[in-house]
């Protein structure tokens, strides 16, 4: 069983959120400009409100373009395994040469490598869809790859 899915949740805020920190940056940068009009030129209080809006404005903008750039996905094919529960997890792939045994540690799936460090998929971060979508291609995989899997057989079905 093939399996390549997108499982990123659509954020409608995060448009929002990348206006809202340029925002703040434009208006550092105008009370910047404002600053320099004066004959005094840009004074402390300038400073403090322009290293506040600059810190917001980061903040919001970097907020915003993570949930527009960065990507979510399981995929489970004939050479890999890759996962990436969300946006802010680091993604993992596991390619099948180099598992040694796959261990089913209550709800989730424990990958042993041939190098003796393993990998714990935790069904928890996905939908029970696709939570179950992953089990089962990761068990159809491994048996046709001929990869171990050690199951203890108390893990109900979501429909």
């Amino acid at each position: 069983m093939l399996l390549n899915r997108n499982i990123k949740v659509p954020n409608k805020n995060s448009l929002y959120h990348l206006m809202l920190g340029l925002v703040f940056l434009g208006t550092a940068a105008w009370i910047i400009y404002q600053g320099m009009q004066k004959e005094s030129g840009v004074d402390q209080f300038d400073w403090i409100y322009v290293a506040s809006f600059c810190v917001v404005g980061i903040y919001f903008s970097v907020k915003g373009l993570n949930y527009i750039f960065r990507k979510a996905y399981i995929r489970v094919d004939e050479e890999k395994i890759a996962v990436k529960p969300d946006e802010e997890t680091k993604s993992e792939t596991i390619f099948w040469r180099d598992i040694q045994c796959i261990k089913e540690v209550g709800r989730n799936f424990e990958i042993f490598k041939n190098d003796n460090t393993s990998y714990t998929i935790h069904f928890s971060y996905y939908t029970y869809k696709n939570a179950d979508d992953l089990r089962d291609a990761i068990l159809e995989m491994a048996d046709k790859k001929g990869v171990k899997v050690e199951r203890n057989n108390i893990i109900p079905k979501y429909n």
